[in-house]
């Protein structure tokens, strides 16, 4: 294969050769685990091209000591920062996973994963390197920090006990290349300690959560009453006499690079006496609560705490101190008296930090209807308004603002819109945007500001999308998300419509056991409970909810491992069900008990245990439901062996969570994985169960496992058609519906199809799209193009078609032979579009963004080759 037949095939981004190992550079063997058979050398057959390769002869056993892989390592410079790395692999079929490790100028070591060796014969693997995917040693920073030299290819144990042997040959790099920004980068100065408005509490009130809430206690807006005199948040509470945790907790959501000062919150109080704390987490996932004082007085008073090392703390690496980022959470009511009620007032939540200048003011841009889908010529309405929140008297009293609209193309469109005058302190204000252009997708509105030379950015997003299919209750639709409404998240009716208008069916959620049995032997079901649950139907959604979590009642409120508190779970599942039954037919027995939601430690003997009790008890409240078990976090094939060995069985369908995040789903092995979990299923009788997928997704946090947004769609709809492909498919829960949070850089943040605000993310787009053309068919056949070509094919009742298409590591040129005069042609970034089909073939060439081709045809055929790789 030439360099320039590969370079044109690669895009814009020309490739360079790394190393071919013609030159003989010495090879030293790597690993831990180490076996006597696990060997490394330069060998002259067989090759890719060229007079040399790599052989590696690897042994793994059945149950090492700690880590067991094997590799080859040598010193070689890169040549500069690297966008792609790309190396020739002579697979054998037993499905190891392949791993790059690069070093950094600090001495970080930077490791990706590549793809499994799932196939024979020569094969190009590929991961794209960002911030630095896995990470340790050196600086620790996680970022690629240059000079950047190659370190080693290694095999890993995915299969074991094994012998076999993988070739290696001709390693390549593209160059990064930062994406051009059609509206210039941002003017950034040196941060400075400045005092901040955290939250002013006079907008709309979030929803309360905390530890057994009564449904008296609500936080809403209060314009008559303030602080600062632009109203308040008013929490009226209620604690009745109750053993253990009893407290209200006021979300909060704020990011802080580096605290300079303390946190300030007034409070006019009731004097009750009753406490209030602050709870915040740091870069390391510890928690950390302060105490802020008594409700000892009904005036306004300004309570304080110095955000520094705590005591209590717990999770994360435990150590007590504030590491890195801190992300203030909530303000805390404990109950210190019970029973009491009464009423308190809160405003002006301020810390000092270091920031930047334009960071003190905040720009909003608000889709007038979040979360609506536009139709093509629709503009583009939103409100806009402006906060300063340094404290103080130097606000701004007019702020200059550039206001620009990005196509899903990124391409910079030309805007009539009139941008009125915006001062430091506006309140929303509405604008309409035109929108000068017809396709389908994801727009982004942007809004520049200046302070003291510093520059920052606002951003909005609206999709256009096209009209989804007429749905009955269809059973190909497989498509779902996770949602959050138990934890106090999301809207009614909007979440639902949002999930429903991309053509969405399932609903995952939970009900948590420890709300349902306040008091032994005793039952309660919330009305907000009921609202969420009983919304269902009326959008067309079926509901999957999880039986979770202990019960501070048992078991020292650890997860349910005697025999008392299994009874009690059990009966807790029985009346749950029953409840529900008319509106959710569907249960899933627990929650990653893989790991530590399974307290105190993972136990798959008491986890079988539970799922037969649980399984009898759901069926005596309704025979008709379908119980799904095991659900574990990633595909933890030793877990899942041992509780089906325990006689864990009883179940009508069988979970797993398959993150991969950052890798791609085909390089991450997400076939192999569940034709692994089928194989498990099979031995134990469960072969024809559906396996569903409840969790999956990939997260855009700004971090070395974010993914691009773009990129995240395309996983999703590559990712759902494999997962389809398989015999017995349930359904695929991406998770999760919406970001959890504002961090951009804490992944449990960034998971959503939507931001927080209810705006749409390309995720959103790409589901729109796929569901748009498979929703009402049936998966048909793989046809099984050559590599480097997926190709799928889905068939409606009516005869309509669609086939899926796409390419990785590189682009392929597909052939489609097909008895039709035009086909339409659609993209998970919203492109569609009717096309001729000339001769009785088309031809198509696709990377790594799924095209769906849907007409009435017969069956196809589908051919693909990349020029130099097939021959």
């Amino acid at each position: 294969m030439t360099w320039i037949v590969l370079a044109a095939l690669l895009g814009a981004a020309q490739p360079a050769p790394l190393s071919g190992f013609e030159a003989g550079a010495p090879l030293r063997l790597t690993g831990e685990g180490l076996q006597p058979g696990s060997r490394v050398s330069l060998v002259s057959e067989p090759t890719h091209a060229g007079r040399q390769a790599v052989r590696l002869d690897y042994e793994f056993v059945a149950k090492p000591e700690g880590l067991q892989y094997v590799g080859f390592a040598t010193s070689l410079p890169l040549p500069g920062r690297i966008d792609r790395f790309f190396v020739w692999v002579k697979g054998d079929g037993l499905g190891q996973a392949v791993r790059l490790r690069l070093t950094d100028a600090s001495g970080e070591t930077h490791q990706f994963t590549l793809g499994v060796t799932s196939f024979e014969g020569w094969r190009m693997m590929a991961c794209r390197v960002g911030l630095g995917g896995d990470h340790w040693g050196g600086d620790g920073n996680g970022v690629l920090d240059e000079p950047i030299a190659f370190d080693s290819l290694l095999v890993d144990q995915s299969v074991h006990p094994a012998q076999g042997t993988i070739g290696f040959d001709d390693m390549m790099t593209t160059p990064y290349v930062p994406a051009a920004d059609p509206v210039g980068a941002l003017g950034r100065t040196a941060a400075r300690p400045t005092a901040l408005r955290v939250q002013s509490c006079d907008g709309p009130a979030p929803r309360l959560g905390g530890d057994a809430l009564n449904e008296a206690s609500r936080l809403t807006a209060d314009a008559a009453v303030s602080h600062d005199g632009h109203g308040s948040w008013r929490l009226d509470y209620a604690f009745v006499p109750r053993e253990g945790l009893q407290y209200i907790e006021v979300p909060i959501e704020y990011g802080v690079d580096q605290p300079a000062g303390p946190l300030t919150l007034w409070v006019k109080g009731d004097g009750s006496g009753n406490t209030l704390r602050l709870r915040v987490v740091d870069a390391s996932g510890e928690f950390h609560q302060y105490t802020l004082g008594n409700l000892d007085s009904t005036d306004w008073r300004q309570y304080k705490v110095e955000l520094k090392a705590s005591d209590p703390h717990w999770g994360g690496d435990g150590n007590g101190q504030l590491d890195g980022r801190v992300r203030v959470l909530s303000v805390l009511l404990d109950s210190t008296k019970k029973p009491s009620r009464g009423s308190i007032w809160l405003d002006e939540l301020g810390v000092t930090a270091t920031v930047r200048p334009a960071d003190a003011v905040v720009v909003r841009l608000e889709a007038v209807e979040p979360g609506a889908a536009l139709a093509l010529g629709d503009p583009l309405r939103l409100r806009i308004s402006a906060d300063d929140r340094r404290l103080a008297a130097d606000r701004l009293p007019v702020l200059p603002l550039t206001l620009r609209l990005l196509s899903p193309t990124g391409e910079l469109l030309p805007s009539a819109a009139k941008l009125p005058a915006v001062t430091g302190d506006m309140a929303p204000t509405l604008l309409t945007v035109p929108c000068p252009t017809a396709r389908y997708g994801l727009y982004t509105l942007l809004a520049d500001w200046t302070v003291d030379g510093d520059q920052n950015r606002a951003r909005a997003t609206f999709a256009k999308l096209p009209p989804m299919p007429a749905q009955t209750d269809l059973d190909t639709n497989l498509f779902g998300a996770c949602f959050h409404f138990a934890q106090g998240k999301g809207e009614l009716p909007r979440s639902y419509a949002m999930l429903r208008r991309i053509g969405g069916r399932w609903v995952r959620d939970e009900y948590g056991w420890g709300a349902v049995e306040p008091t032994k032997g005793q039952y309660a079901f919330s009305e907000y409970g009921d609202r969420y649950v009983r919304a269902l139907p009326g959008h067309g959604l079926r509901g999957l909810y999880i039986y979770d979590y202990g019960n501070p009642l048992y078991d020292g409120g650890q997860s349910p491992a005697s025999p008392e508190a299994q009874q009690a779970f059990s009966e807790y599942a029985r009346r749950l069900t029953a409840r529900y039954r008319d509106v959710v037919r569907h249960w899933e027995v627990y929650n990653e008990p893989n790991i530590g939601f399974w307290k105190p430690k993972p136990d798959a003997l008491a986890y079988a245990s539970l799922l037969k009790s649980t399984y009898a008890a759901a069926k005596q409240a309704d025979p008709s439901c379908t119980v799904v078990g095991v659900c574990t976090a990633g595909v933890d094939l030793d877990y899942i062996d041992r509780v089906l060995a325990a006689g864990g069985t009883t179940m009508d369908a069988l979970s797993i969570h398959p993150y991969r995040y950052p890798t791609e789903p085909e390089a991450g092995g997400l076939v192999d994985d569940l034709k692994k979990t089928r194989a498990l299923m099979t031995k134990y009788g469960l072969g024809d169960k559906p396996l569903w997928l409840t969790e999956v997704g990939w997260p855009n946090h700004k971090e070395g496992s974010g993914v691009r947004e773009s990129e995240s769609g395309d996983y999703l709809v590559r990712m759902f058609t494999l997962a389809r492909s398989q015999p017995h498919a349930g359904p695929v829960f991406w998770y999760d519906f919406q970001n959890d949070g504002v961090d951009e850089r804490y992944n449990e943040d960034n998971f959503g199809l939507i931001n927080r605000d209810y705006t749409p993310k390309q995720p959103y787009v790409a589901a729109a799209m796929m569901n748009r053309v498979l929703c009402d068919k049936a998966f048909a056949r793989d046809l099984a193009p050559a590599y480097p070509a997926f190709a799928h094919e889905y068939l409606a009742a009516d005869g309509r078609r669609t086939l899926v298409l796409w390419a990785t590591p590189t682009e392929a040129q597909f052939t489609v032979a097909l008895d039709a005069r035009e086909v339409e042609l659609s993209d998970a970034s919203g492109e569609l579009k009717t096309v001729p089909v000339t001769g009785g073939r088309l031809t198509l060439t696709v990377g790594g963004t799924p095209v769906f081709v849907s007409g009435r045809f017969a069956a196809p055929t589908v051919t693909a080759r990349l020029a130099g790789v097939d021959g």
